[in-house]
């Protein structure tokens, strides 16, 4: 049996604004091995019912209490069966590209870490021209975190950790959310080859559109 590249998990909670596209961005990634597996942290809005329109397509886990987004991570986590976990808030998507660009570092490099490039956005969800993906990718690696000599731009829906690499530091920490990024960076900090993605970005895709 074929060993899935990439586990893709969201976590949700009360997001029925946003969830649906953060769904989709997930499965319509052309990466032919994936799973999306969505964890709603016991909405109270209609996040569970927008949800539950997506049926097969994603394993979907429901927290019966609120229990907040480190521990939904965690949760999907622990189903996951990916060699690496590709993380996604409710609030967030990928590009079409995403998992394509992932794949290509993947391949040539073998990191533990990938940090790719992320944009804020307010209002409506942005859209990508499918038609003209990016062919040119712009990196920089490390020997591990600790090594990094730049400023880096990081949030859990930028982050792709080798599976095995993340369970063996314990996963997310409970208790430190909004440094939660920083703290499991911390932990990862010797664990091996981080990659940081310099291009594509939305700043530099001009068939992006806002």
């Amino acid at each position: 049996m074929t060993r899935l590249r990439f586990s893709i998990v969201i976590a949700s909670y009360n997001q029925e604004g946003f969830v649906r596209e953060a769904v989709e961005s997930a499965l319509s990634q052309e990466h032919p091995s994936k799973e999306v597996i969505v964890v709603d942290d016991a909405s109270r809005d209609r996040t569970a019912e927008i949800l539950s329109t997506f049926g097969a397509t994603i394993r979907l886990a429901r927290f019966p209490t609120n229990r907040g987004a480190l521990a939904a991570r965690d949760y999907g986590s622990s189903l996951a069966s990916g060699e690496y976990l590709v993380f996604l808030d409710g609030d967030d998507i990928l590009m079409p590209w995403t998992l394509q660009v992932y794949e290509r570092l993947i391949a040539a490099e073998s990191p533990k870490i990938i940090l790719g490039r992320r944009r804020m956005f307010q209002g409506e969800v942005p859209r990508a021209d499918t038609e003209n993906l990016p062919s040119k990718i712009e990196f920089v690696n490390y020997a591990y975190w600790f090594q990094k000599d730049r400023t880096v731009s990081f949030g859990a829906s930028n982050f792709v950790v080798h599976r095995q690499t993340f369970w063996d530091v314990g996963g997310w920490s409970p208790g430190v959310f909004h440094l939660d990024m920083t703290d499991l960076l911390l932990k990862l900090g010797l664990s091996g080859t981080v990659v940081v993605v310099l291009a594509p970005g939305l700043d530099d895709f001009p068939g992006f559109m806002q």
